[in-house]
């Protein structure tokens, strides 16, 4: 049987065990490959590539004089960026990082936005790290839970120029 064209000439698996070299290196660097989606993702002025949103909530107010706690989760695979990690990080390290993220509905994958959801005053509340199962071959993800203080909903004009964004998002004082 002959060897598949697929593997290193050595007939080794690239990045197994230690010692994998530069050929182990170079794959933990790839990007993986992830759908288009009709949804585009910023944290404060960055487009994050991120998978899946959990749904929005809006809760009616203070119950007993406590602050409703809305949190949403973002899902995204592992790449070379460490943003959600980061974030997670210096929130935990006392030095909270409020920010707007905001979330446009796009008309299609690619497509030109339709919707946006800024939720303001956002925290991170939880990181996770990928779970990894080589039977599974699923891609490795991070998921990041936030908490923020509001949602604004925004229709947005149809026609603006490809890449066009709204003014920077403003975060509002409670």
């Amino acid at each position: 049987m002959g060897r598949s064209s697929s593997g290193p000439p050595n007939g080794k698996k690239a990045g197994t065990g230690r010692g994998a070299g530069e050929a182990g290196r170079a794959s933990r660097r790839r990007t993986p490959r992830v759908p288009e989606c009709n949804f585009r993702v910023y944290i404060g002025e960055v487009e994050i590539g991120v998978l899946s949103v959990s749904p929005l909530h809006l809760n009616d107010g203070p119950i007993a004089g406590e602050r409703p706690v809305q949190t949403v989760v973002l899902r995204r695979a592992v790449d070379g960026s460490r943003v959600f990690h980061e974030w997670q990080r210096a929130s935990a390290s006392g030095k909270p990082q409020a920010r707007t993220v905001a979330i446009e509905l796009l008309s299609a994958a690619g497509g030109e936005p339709l919707h946006r959801w800024e939720l303001t005053s956002a925290r991170p509340v939880r990181w996770s790290g990928p779970g990894l199962n080589a039977l599974s071959g699923e891609l490795a993800m991070e998921e990041l839970e936030i908490t923020y203080e509001s949602i604004e909903w925004t229709d947005l004009p149809p026609g603006r120029p490809p890449g066009g964004r709204p003014a920077a998002p403003r975060e509002r004082n409670a």
